[in-house]
């Protein structure tokens, strides 16, 4: 089995804590999750100042990664080669 790119394990932390913190996304209850996620992904891994960081799913997938929850941290994270 291939090992996990930093870009795929952030993409795939942040998938599972979207979805747990769901709730607290009540304005966007008309909004397919995944469809979400996607968008959401697709501009965060090109480049994470375009997003906004300081949401619950943000927060949640920063603290399961052990990285500080800073654009610049993300940036170098999304950034590294996986260990």
């Amino acid at each position: 089995m291939a090992k996990m790119t930093n870009k795929e394990k952030f993409r795939e932390t942040y998938a599972q804590a979207f979805r747990e913190v769901q709730h607290y996304y009540i304005h966007l209850r008309d909004v397919n999750p995944q469809k979400l996620i996607d968008d959401v992904m697709k501009v965060a891994l090109d480049n994470i100042g375009l997003v906004q960081i300081n949401t619950p799913a943000f927060e949640l997938t920063t603290k399961r990664l052990g990285i500080r929850h800073t654009y610049r941290s993300i940036a170098k994270y999304l950034n590294e080669k996986s260990a």
